[in-house]
């Protein structure tokens, strides 16, 4: 959803505006991340399956062409690990979260 929402249109068609009075502020990149992630990455960061997901999307996030994306992607994936490594007390558990945080360093 976030990168559909973040393509390019140039090439669609622009509709004229019904309400031309009406404006609202550009959405901020970090504040929509910490929106959409933070809470997830807290309540999950114990849940190996929450935590490993997570990563992944955010290693996913961080291949953007936008470079406020891949920022925001790469902060919230840092975030989310530590939140792992303190609420994960099996370690096997936490090596797969650190895995698949590590892949996304590689990628991005």
């Amino acid at each position: 959803m976030l990168t559909l929402w973040l393509q390019d249109d140039d090439g669609c068609e622009k509709e004229e505006p019904k309400f031309d009075k009406v404006e609202i502020p550009e959405i901020n990149m970090d504040d929509m991340f910490d929106d959409a992630f933070t809470a997830i990455a807290r309540d999950g960061a114990g849940l190996v399956e929450v935590a490993v997901r997570l990563q992944k999307a955010f290693n996913s996030l961080a291949t953007s062409n936008l470079p406020e994306m891949r920022l925001a992607a790469k902060r919230h994936a840092a975030i989310s690990l530590k939140r792992s490594r303190s609420a994960m007390p099996i370690e096997e558990d936490y090596t797969a979260v650190y895995e698949a945080a590590k892949l996304a360093e590689k990628d991005g």
